[in-house]
Formats: structure tokens, sequence, C-alpha cells
């Protein structure tokens, strides 16, 4: 059964840390990221949302190919929208498991003080008005929506590199 790895959270949670910690040695494993499609890509300036739609649909075409391959991957999201919720009951009919692993933060605040930080030091920011909107949906799109959804999930509380397991579960 192939499998799809979810990480989500908000804005500056360290997905991307974390997916390169917990997939570090796992080489079978593509790791499908927006933010760095962009990048790669240079669709434009990653401030304007032309070029975050752009990534995200590039993004998406690059899930639907692995999809069609069969093959295990990892995708990085905010749950800032009811996208994937639509996408993990075929990606489930295709025989996924589909694990969702959320990165939580304490406040918006929090969030965009690492944001701050990350730009400092040469990463991408993201417009204040953007976190603050997606902060609350991701965290309750994750409990509504997505949790009992997916076939297992994970709640890591993120803080700055270091990822603590405070729960998870199953669904069947």
């Amino acid at each position: 059964m192939p499998k799809l790895f979810v990480i989500a959270g908000p804005n500056g949670a360290g997905k991307t840390t974390f997916a390169r910690e917990y997939f570090k040695d796992e080489l079978r494993f593509e790791f499908v990221n927006a933010d760095e499609i962009a990048r790669k890509s240079n669709i434009g300036d990653p401030q304007q949302s032309l070029s975050d739609i752009q990534a995200g649909r590039m993004m998406l075409e690059q899930v639907d190919k692995l999809v069609d391959g069969g093959v295990d991957f990892a995708i990085e999201t905010t749950l800032a929208s009811l996208t994937y919720a639509r996408k993990i009951f075929l990606w489930q009919q295709r025989g996924y498991s589909v694990t969702l692993m959320y990165l939580g933060l304490n406040s918006v605040n929090e969030s965009l003080a690492r944001i701050r930080k990350r730009v400092e030091v040469g990463g991408h920011n993201i417009p204040e008005e953007t976190v603050r909107r997606r902060f609350q949906k991701s965290s309750d799109y994750f409990e509504k929506i997505y949790k009992p959804i997916v076939n297992d999930w994970f709640v890591y509380e993120s803080s700055e590199g270091l990822f603590i397991l405070l729960e998870s579960g199953k669904n069947l």
C-alpha cells in the first residue's frame, strides 16, 4: 500500500525542517512543497498571490503524477483550505494510506516571530494578514475536517527545531 504523509501546521511551524528531519533516511519519499516549487521555477515574487497560486497548481499537478505512479511521498500544507479534504478520499480510493502530522504553535504571534526570524536568514516571507487569516483556520480544519478522514494522525508541539509528540490516533 503506498503511503502519503501530509506535514501540516501554521506558517512558521517548521514543516520543511520537520520533513527533512523525519524523512532524512527515507530516500524513497519525494517531498512536495509549493514554496520550493515557486523558488525553483522562478515564477515571480514569492510574496505575490499569483505566484502562490501558480506554485500551488504546479504542486497539485506533481501530486497527481505521483499518485498515478503509486509512489510514496509527502506534502506540506497549512491546512488553511479544504483543497486536500477533497483529495484525501480520492487518494485513499487509489489505495493510499494517508498520515497527517500536524505541527502546532502556541499563538499567531509565535508564528509571525518565527517567520521574521526565517526572513532574517534569507528564507521566504509571508504577509502578516495572510498568516493571521490562516492561523486559526489551520487548527480548526485539522480538528474538524482533516483529523477524522486520514488513516492516522500525529500532533507535535513545534519548538524551534524540536518536535515533541503530544498525541496520535488512528481512524478505522
